[in-house]
């Protein structure tokens, strides 16, 4: 078995999220499904392939009714069946506040509640 290499575990809760290419305001919101979510990143599926090192931005919806907004580097992409691609996703640019709510967002899906 592959060793973890995440500093930071991922909670395995499937949701709708949505990204967009980094910077680029006249590009469209693209849905997306999360397969997992952690404090360092994030995997999902689209049904094509992204370039690595893409600069995305990353809307997550919080239980608050907010939305998250962070940035991310594709770091790898992986074909799985029925023409689905799953893309890893690492944070960049963390604000303090942003991993606060990211935390959260984290504890909420595993169920802890506040």
């Amino acid at each position: 078995m592959e060793k973890e290499r995440r500093q930071f575990p991922r909670i395995r809760q499937p949701f709708e999220a949505r990204y967009r290419n980094y910077g680029a305001l006249v590009d469209p919101w693209h849905p997306i499904i999360l397969v997992n979510l952690g404090a360092g990143g994030l995997c999902f599926q689209t049904e094509g392939l992204l370039e690595i090192g893409s600069r995305l931005e990353i809307e997550l919806p919080l239980p608050t009714e907010e939305r998250l907004i962070l940035y991310g580097r594709l770091l790898w992409s992986r074909a799985q069946p029925h023409n689905v691609v799953e893309h890893g996703v690492g944070f960049t640019d963390v604000t303090q506040e942003q991993q606060i709510q990211l935390d959260t967002l984290v504890d909420f899906l595993r169920g802890k509640r506040p």
